[in-house]
C-alpha cells in the first residue's frame, strides 16, 4: 500500500493542472460531506454536485473522478453509471452507497472503488488517495511513454492493452475477457 502525503497529492495535480470531481447524490447531506472530504485532502479540486443520474448525464461533466451513490429516485447509479460510460470512458468511478448487494455489478461499469455507508474517514482517504494516484500515472502516461502492454487478436483485429489500464481478467474455457477503464476486450487463447 502506498504511503498519501501532499507530496503524492502533488504528483497528481502535476500531471494535469486541476483534477475534477464529481459527487452525485441525492441527499444533500451527502453531497455537502463529500465535497468536505475532497477539500480536505485536495484543496485545488474542482468539484461539481450533481443531486440525479439525469443532472450528472445531461451536466456533460469532464470529471476525473466521479463519486456516485446507487439508490436514487428515478435512475439508480448502475444505470447512470452504464450511461456516462457512453460519454466517459476514463473517468474513475468510486460507488457511494448503503446497499453492499451492488458490490458485484460494480465491475460491469468499470467501477474504481466501492464505499459502504456511513463512510470511514480512513477508508475514504485510502480509496481517493488511490485515485489520485490512478490519475496522476494516467496523465503522466499521456505524455509519451504508454508503458507496459499486451497485443491481442481478436476477431482479425490486433488491440494494445495498457496494463495500467486493466481491472481486471478472467477466463472462461478458452475465452479471456480482459475488462479495462475503457471497457472489455474478448479473445480467445491463454491469458
Amino acid at each position: 500500500m502506498e504511503d498519501f502525503t501532499s507530496q503524492t497529492y502533488a504528483d497528481a495535480r502535476t500531471a494535469k493542472d486541476t483534477v475534477c470531481v464529481a459527487i452525485c447524490d441525492d441527499e444533500a447531506f451527502m453531497l455537502d460531506l463529500l465535497e468536505e472530504k475532497i477539500k480536505n485532502m485536495l484543496p485545488s479540486a474542482v468539484i461539481e454536485q450533481f443531486s440525479s443520474g439525469r443532472e450528472l448525464l445531461e451536466g456533460n461533466t469532464q470529471a476525473d473522478i466521479l463519486f456516485l451513490d446507487i439508490q436514487m429516485p428515478e435512475m439508480d447509479g448502475m444505470e447512470t453509471a452504464r450511461l456516462f460510460r457512453r460519454q466517459r470512458k476514463d473517468t474513475l468511478i468510486i460507488f457511494i452507497t448503503a446497499a453492499p448487494e451492488y458490490v458485484f455489478q460494480a465491475f460491469d461499469v468499470g467501477a474504481f472503488h466501492y464505499l459502504v455507508k456511513p463512510l470511514s474517514d480512513d477508508k475514504f482517504d485510502e480509496v481517493f488517495g488511490n485515485a489520485l494516484l490512478g490519475i496522476g500515472r494516467r496523465n503522466k502516461g499521456r505524455d509519451g511513454d504508454d508503458g507496459d502492454y499486451m497485443m491481442i487478436q481478436a476477431g482479425g483485429v490486433h488491440t494494445k492493452i495498457l496494463f495500467k489500464d486493466i481491472i481486471y481478467a478472467e477466463v472462461f474455457n478458452r475465452k479471456v475477457i480482459i475488462h479495462t477503464i475503457n471497457g472489455d476486450t474478448e479473445y480467445y487463447g491463454k491469458l
